[in-house]
């Protein structure tokens, strides 16, 4: 404790090359705020900033037992659940030694970090766990003008909005053109997609280099390579030039499944399930149990077109799905469907505006008593079986689900992918990370006052080691 008392206390903040214009204003104000210099670490390779991924030449490839204290973060993450299992051990092992040095250097009194999906961000949050150190993340939510707080899907809630803020969250998402930010604009999602593949073409070879001539394990530059890898070639430039099914009047669907970005944290990386699934595998199975009974449809994701594959499709067209244009209204498709089916997606909110029956497969933190249960409630819908008011979810399970986010949402928007590029900008970017500031050191105390332990947050177990 006595040699703790002598290290400089800091704030840890992870950042990436795109984040670095506006931390820098974040940190400057931080520092203000909360008293402590901000210490950046990443794991890329940027000036005075610490690198916490190791060389390639030191992760050890030996033949390591199947530890289970990684079998979690290996399950979750997009490129190491496909490596070696014996690589993927050791190149965590490496990450844990280098990021217990960081710490060892400091007095760190919290770490803030965006929600990343990928594994080194989860082994600086498994060593916050253990040491007992305040770890706050953030990502976008889908109420205009807010950020949510949350690392792994926890059900952190440390504020109680007013009545008048809630009424207000509920407006921003009633009307009929409300589209979250991170949504591109209708009407131009194939020639966003026709873009997405040609820049993928690209990135393969970049990447490829990129990686190969790396000399520290880059995240970015192997998962790059893999996701564009795999994202080109005819089956998906066949989808830009395609159209699904268009609505017409009169149509009416048991079941809509407005599908999810993939991979991507808010379809995978948030499970609370206690063995690994991977998303679109329990899409798929859903609908082979149920598309014999009852009429289902499916939407793309407007952040997926280029990059799913023609065939992905058509295995939903073989079960008798019915795979709607990308282009098609989200909302027309609620209105028209009789129960509305997602993971844990925005949609299990937005739904509720037009007091549509939602089933979450996982357990999403907005998921209130408004949402079906079960797949036993969602049979007892669709059979008539189970009558729901569509009222009672528009006036009262809305605004609570409203309610569940913005207790764990603070108001402000980080721009934190933006660049500086004129003095009146970064005027505007200093005043929001002020007001962002302001928000979190009032709320800080409740932020941090639970204690969350390992085996509460990570959940996947390998049963064949236990």
């Amino acid at each position: 404790m006595s040699q703790k008392k002598n290290l400089e206390q800091v704030i840890l903040i992870y950042t990436r090359p795109w984040f670095v214009d506006f931390y820098e204003v974040l940190a400057s104000k931080m520092e203000v705020e909360f008293g402590y210099r901000v210490v950046f670490f990443s794991d890329y390779s940027m000036g005075k900033i610490h690198n916490i991924s190791p060389k390639k030449s030191s992760i050890a490839k030996d033949n390591f037992k199947a530890e289970n204290e990684f079998f979690d973060i290996i399950m979750r993450d997009r490129v190491l659940r496909n490596e070696p299992r014996n690589f993927s051990i050791a190149l965590l092992k490496q990450y844990q030694s280098n990021i217990s040095a960081l710490f060892e250097k400091y007095d760190v009194r919290f770490v803030f970090s965006a929600t990343i999906d990928q594994f080194a961000i989860d082994m600086v949050y498994r060593h916050c766990l253990s040491l007992k150190i305040p770890f706050i993340g953030y990502h976008m939510s889908v109420i205009p003008g807010y950020t949510l707080l949350i690392n792994r899907g926890e059900h952190c809630y440390f504020r109680e909005p007013t009545e008048n803020e809630v009424m207000a969250g509920t407006e921003l998402i009633f009307p009929k053109v409300f589209r979250p930010d991170y949504i591109p604009v209708k009407g131009k999602l194939r020639l966003v997609g026709l873009r997405r593949l040609l820049a993928n073409i690209a990135r393969v070879p970049f990447f490829f280099c990129k990686d190969f001539f790396e000399v520290k394990y880059n995240y970015h530059y192997r998962a790059s390579f893999k996701a564009a890898f795999s994202s080109i070639g005819l089956s998906v430039a066949r989808l830009l030039f395609s159209s699904g099914y268009k609505i017409k009047d009169g149509d009416k669907f048991d079941i809509y499944i407005p599908l999810q970005l993939h991979p991507e944290c808010n379809s995978e990386y948030w499970s609370k399930d206690s063995e690994y699934l991977d998303y679109e595998d329990l899409i798929y199975r859903f609908c082979e149990r149920y598309s014999k009974s009852f009429k289902i449809c499916i939407k793309d994701h407007p952040n997926m077109v280029g990059l799913r594959k023609d065939i992905f499709f058509k295995k939903y067209r073989d079960l008798g799905v019915v795979v709607v244009d990308v282009e098609e209204d989200n909302r027309e498709l609620i209105e028209c469907s009789k129960v509305l089916v997602t993971y844990n997606s925005s949609a299990g909110i937005e739904g509720m505006v037009y007091g549509a029956s939602i089933l979450c497969l996982g357990k999403p933190y907005y998921k209130t008593d408004g949402h079906l249960s079960n797949e036993e409630e969602m049979v007892d819908v669709l059979r008539g079986g189970l009558e729901i008011s569509k009222e009672k979810i528009k006036n009262d399970f809305l605004p609570d689900a409203i309610r569940q986010t913005l207790s764990m949402s603070i108001s402000g928007r980080l721009p934190d992918t933006t660049k500086l590029n004129d003095q009146s900008y970064e005027n505007e970017l200093d005043h929001k990370a002020t007001i962002f500031l302001s928000e979190l050191k009032k709320n800080f105390p409740k932020i941090v006052a639970k204690k969350l332990t390992l085996d509460e947050v990570f959940t996947y177990r390998d049963v064949n080691h236990d």
